[in-house]
């Protein structure tokens, strides 16, 4: 962590996404490259009932490229910081949580399906904001407000440290 901005005081980085999300986006990715190499590629209509080569470039670039691309660059990252935990749902998202913010701070195990529906960035009334991609651990933070807000993380332990730290609890 020596290349690391000397203001992190610790990041967690996931990465792994459940597995059975690739069969289905490659699955849905091959059939979009196949029916645009068909249409566009080779000039032969694809199916009984060919959909314009205007709509067939749009779900190859949605489905075909875009979509397995999100899936290769998706990561959650949190950085504690002195002031701040700082949530990036890279590509799509960024979040910073105020050290003031916080109540409290635990490691908490979930059930992604049963409680947030899956992974993601998930709401539930009651349960606040989840925002997890792998996994069944994570940090249960409880705001000032009332608010809650579970990030997921591959080391949940030190992830609530390094945050009690800078809350000023230690615990």
């Amino acid at each position: 962590m020596s290349d690391m901005d000397p203001t992190i005081v610790h990041r967690d980085v996931q990465t792994k996404k459940p597995w059975f999300a690739w069969p289905v986006v490659l699955g849905v990715a091959a059939v979009a490259w196949w029916g645009f190499i068909e249409q566009i590629v080779m000039g032969q209509p694809w199916g009984s009932k060919p959909a314009p080569n205007a709509v067939l470039w749009v779900i190859w670039l949605a489905c075909g490229v875009f979509t397995p691309l999100f899936m290769l660059t998706l990561r959650l990252i949190i950085e504690v910081r002195p002031d701040e935990v700082h949530v990036r749902y890279i590509p799509v998202w960024k979040k910073r949580i105020a050290m003031d913010e916080i109540a409290s701070a635990e490691a908490v195990t979930f059930h992604p399906m049963r409680d947030w529906a899956g992974w993601g960035i998930r709401w539930r009334p009651g349960g606040g904001w989840a925002y997890t991609i792998s996994g069944n651990e994570g940090v249960q933070l409880q705001l000032n407000d009332a608010k809650k807000r579970l990030l997921g993380a591959k080391d949940a332990n030190a992830l609530e440290a390094a945050i009690r730290a800078q809350m000023g609890s230690g615990e």
